[in-house]
């Protein structure tokens, strides 16, 4: 009887273990995925504002000089878009 009664104590205990250790995988996952998005996003900003000519197209887009035209193809803004 007092050994049925440890091995349900037991098994309580490590049941509600097993299950605080996977709440605080899930949170420790989520917060890593958060993290590795955001250091993504930095990478990717950092590499756009390194680039002089992905600056430069940006400039000519944001304030609305970006034309095509036949001239277009010989142009710096051509050239700035071939990778």
């Amino acid at each position: 009887m007092i050994s049925e009664m440890i091995d349900i104590i037991v098994r309580v205990v490590s049941i509600t273990a097993l299950l605080i250790a996977l709440v605080l995988t899930y949170y420790q996952v989520r917060k890593f995925v958060l993290y590795e998005k955001a250091k993504f996003q930095r990478d990717l900003v950092i590499t756009f504002y390194k680039d002089e000519d992905i600056r430069y197209i940006f400039y000519k887009i944001e304030y609305n000089e970006f034309k095509y035209t036949p001239d277009f193809h010989h142009s710096r803004v051509k050239k700035c878009f071939a990778f």
